[in-house]
């Protein structure tokens, strides 16, 4: 039998556990936190909010990954030149990884220099992501892996997980344990790190052994299964891997037809367990259970369109997403999969990714330059924030501070239209 004192202890030390992990981050990754949920409790803006500050990351091209928050309020922010075919200028274009204060006061970048001569390339950066309280670590071109101390900038590993040109494009996601798992584009395997040394635990390889691209991974509340989708020979998967043994638990497919694409949008989790994740070439959303060593489909969520956005969003009432083709739409769905409300968007060429608070959902329509918020139990449009040039696009998404923080990463400005930048904005209510 437990006594009272050390049921109480029990309950203590899993709180202390609990906090501590939570302490560690106020958006860990793409998603915000490892179930990739896009959602945070808190008020963000509901009236058009200021700018507090924006950064010019020194970059001529794009900051195409959600900014990562840490607990003390820094943010980390990604630029990148666009792929080579398109550059112009004389000198070598650069890439950034850059700690900004809260205030957006620099704490330090770490700097590459692309090769301009090297054609057929990606220059492409993931997403970066804080792994306990001490690290953040970021994908590359040419399947580099690097991690660094977020406090002081060192990097303290890097690892070539290719011996060919493929980039890792999937954002990596982080354990509590502080191992990474990541994939890298066009192979067929799924690795955890020790973030540590950068070693290998374990390489799981698919089991369609076949060459194909794969979408971010996602983790399981318990930490006990890593969620992944895949195409491969023109067909749709979603994976359940355990992170113990790196073991294929299951595998669920929606049709024998050919033609999907599940290569895009990040799969995210709902705190009972089921797993979302959109098709990119038809736009259906579909929700399926994780019993263990098995599945159970739910249901789908079927609309005419195509082009998902990299993260969607759900909380304890709805799942948060869009699509873009023939033209930009939102719409938030009940856990049955029910549509609570749906609109449409006449200008802008899509949405590239959700954040949701308390009561809004925020994003940025690209082909507009304006940062959007709609009430999110009515789809009403709560304001819109013009940051960027008519022609400006987003990147995977807004990322929302633990204060109501909106920051915004945008590929131009009105001043400067060629340059990434950093925006944070803020309402005075």
């Amino acid at each position: 039998m437990v006594s009272h004192l050390n049921k109480s202890l029990c309950i203590s030390v899993v709180l202390t556990l609990l906090c501590t992990d939570n302490l560690s981050a106020q958006f860990q990754n793409a998603g915000g936190d490892a179930q990739r949920s896009g959602f945070v409790q808190v008020d963000g803006p509901l009236k058009e909010p200021e700018i507090l500050w924006e950064h010019n990351l020194g970059v001529i091209g794009i900051s195409d990954t959600q900014p990562v928050i840490d607990v003390d309020g820094n943010i980390y922010v990604t630029g990148c030149p666009v792929n080579q075919k398109t550059w112009e200028e004389d000198f070598d274009p650069i890439g950034t990884l850059v700690s900004l204060s809260p205030e957006g006061e620099v704490n330090w970048r770490y700097d590459w220099t692309w090769n301009k001569n090297q054609q057929n390339t990606w220059s492409q950066l993931t997403g970066p992501i804080l792994v306990g309280k001490d690290l953040v670590a970021m994908g590359s071109r040419f399947g580099w892996l690097r991690c660094w101390n977020r406090h002081t900038g060192d990097m303290l590993w890097e690892r070539r997980l290719t011996a060919g040109t493929d980039p890792i494009t999937s954002t990596p996601i982080a354990d509590s344990e502080g191992n990474i798992y990541v994939h890298v584009r066009d192979i067929p395997t799924l690795r955890k790190i020790d973030s540590r040394t950068g070693q290998y635990i374990w390489v799981h390889k698919f089991i369609d052994d076949s060459i194909g691209n794969t979408s971010s991974p996602t983790l399981s509340h318990d930490q006990k299964t890593v969620y992944i989708g895949r195409t491969a020979r023109d067909i749709g998967y979603l994976y359940a891997i355990d992170t113990v043994e790196g073991n294929c638990r299951w595998a669920w497919s929606p049709e024998v037809s050919k033609g999907h694409s599940f290569a895009w949008n990040i799969p995210i989790v709902d705190q009972q367990g089921t797993v979302y994740i959109q098709d990119e070439e038809f736009a259906n959303l579909y929700a399926v259970h994780d019993l263990g060593k098995v599945h159970a489909f739910k249901w789908s969520y079927k609309k005419e369109g195509r082009g998902v956005p990299r993260v969607g969003a759900v909380d304890n009432e709805a799942i948060y997403s869009c699509f873009n083709q023939p033209q930009p739409f939102l719409f938030a769905v009940d856990l049955n999969g029910q549509e609570k409300w749906s609109r449409s968007f006449s200008e802008g060429r899509g949405i590239a990714g959700l954040v949701v608070g308390n009561k809004a959902v925020y994003f940025g329509m690209s082909g507009t330059g304006q940062v959007i918020a709609v009430n999110k139990q009515t789809g009403e449009v709560l304001w819109a924030k013009q940051v960027g040039t008519a022609n400006s696009s987003f990147s995977e998404g807004l990322s929302l501070g633990a204060d109501g923080t909106l920051y915004v990463p945008v590929n131009g400005t009105p001043s400067h239209p060629k340059m990434a930048f950093i925006i944070a904005l803020k309402s005075n209510e």
